[in-house]
């Protein structure tokens, strides 16, 4: 027999008002929501014991987990993933920087690029915040 869960408690007692809907279907929705609002309230626990808003540390995670073309990336590139300005997205990795877990070089290749990479002491962050919450980012 299988477990259940607050999710298939709620659809037992059905889904009233939505008669059309697809019970399978809300299920996995409402399974997902749950694993977000879990997986951002671990991100937050653990970026504030390392001083870093959840802003901060998403950042430095997705540059952990997102190489540019040759292992880097620009800051206009990481506030369009982002969906932010580019000033905002400026003021995220100024306090990384200011942290020592980003640096930002001029592309050798091409002068007008800055390049965003992790330093050693953000990968090695990287690296305990993922043992310290087994997150999966």
């Amino acid at each position: 027999m299988r477990a259940t869960d607050s999710v298939d408690l709620d659809l037992a007692r059905g889904l009233v008002g939505h008669p059309s809907a697809d019970p399978a279907v809300e299920a996995v929705v409402a399974r997902i929501l749950q694993i977000a609002r879990q997986h951002e309230r671990m991100m937050r626990e653990v970026t504030a014991r390392h001083g870093l808003s959840l802003a901060d540390g998403e950042v430095l995670f997705y540059v952990a987990h997102h190489d540019g073309a040759d292992g880097q990336l620009t800051p206009g590139y990481l506030a369009k993933a982002f969906g932010i300005t580019a000033g905002s997205m400026t003021s995220r990795l100024d306090r990384l920087e200011r942290g020592g877990y980003v640096e930002r070089s001029v592309d050798p290749g091409n002068r007008v690029n800055v390049n965003v990479v992790l330093t050693p002491a953000g990968q090695a962050l990287h690296g305990l915040a993922g043992a310290e919450g087994d997150l999966v980012v």
